[in-house]
């Protein structure tokens, strides 16, 4: 007869082994060619993202200003007409023309353009930090998307895996060779992984509506690209010596 502890190290060892199987398991050719790398994601939003074109026509006007500044002001030219006073002969209008120019103090000049110089910079500087912030973003977005993506396959397969174990156990519990509570574990777990399923696919569709907004578009993403493999580690004899001598 199939006991409870039975049935529950049996269903543990098949789970385990199904999602160890699915997190190694590689996307296909098919996947591959919808699918949306992180370094697409990101040229997307540095490309759309409002927050840098921002900055980046600002950029533009502070380089124009900088020809501008620290220049001489400009002259005025002023022209007035007024009436003579009532002791001039004749009466008629008088023309007051002029020309005018400020001189402004030594090194002020020099001060307004280092000013504008100053101001081109920090517009420069928040420029890429923002686009870093929205490079970082993107990516890890990315990452969570495809975890996210994953998990979901994991659980499907195991979804799978356990409404073939829950079969076995109500056929062993209609013969008499397995309990009740053998069936009542089994479709205990069934329940338990669908409510993981329905709070990642709620979890996806906020990160997929955050990178919605990072790259400015409403437009389908497809699917989430596979990661990258992180390079091996040189072995530690190697990484010893660069230790020790640092």
């Amino acid at each position: 007869m199939l006991s409870y502890f039975d049935f529950r190290r049996t269903t543990g060892t098949a789970l385990f082994f199904a999602l160890s199987v699915i997190l190694i398991t590689k996307p296909g050719a098919a996947d591959a060619a919808q699918s949306r790398t992180a370094d697409e994601l990101v040229a997307l939003a540095l490309a759309n993202n409002p927050g840098p074109q921002a900055l980046s026509a600002a950029l533009v006007e502070a380089e124009a200003q900088m020809a501008a500044s620290g220049a001489w002001p400009d002259p005025v030219l002023a022209w007035a007409v007024a009436p003579n006073t009532l002791d001039s002969e004749p009466l008629g209008d008088r023309h007051v023309l002029s020309l005018s120019q400020l001189v402004p103090w030594f090194g002020k000049r020099a001060l307004a353009r280092e000013q504008q110089a100053h101001m081109r910079d920090g517009v420069a500087h928040e420029r890429t930090a923002l686009r870093l912030a929205v490079e970082t973003q993107t990516r890890a977005g990315h990452v969570r998307w495809y975890y996210l993506d994953q998990a979901l396959v994991a659980i499907t397969a195991n979804q799978a895996l356990l409404d073939d174990l829950a079969a076995v156990a109500r056929s062993s519990y209609a013969a008499g060779r397995a309990s009740q509570q053998s069936l009542l574990h089994a479709e205990l777990r069934g329940v338990n992984l669908q409510r993981q399923s329905l709070q990642l696919q709620r979890e996806k569709q906020q990160v997929l509506a955050q990178l919605r907004a990072l790259v400015n578009s409403n437009a389908e993403l497809g699917e989430a690209a596979s990661l990258p493999v992180a390079p091996a580690l040189p072995p530690l004899a190697e990484l010893l010596p660069s230790v020790e001598a640092g």
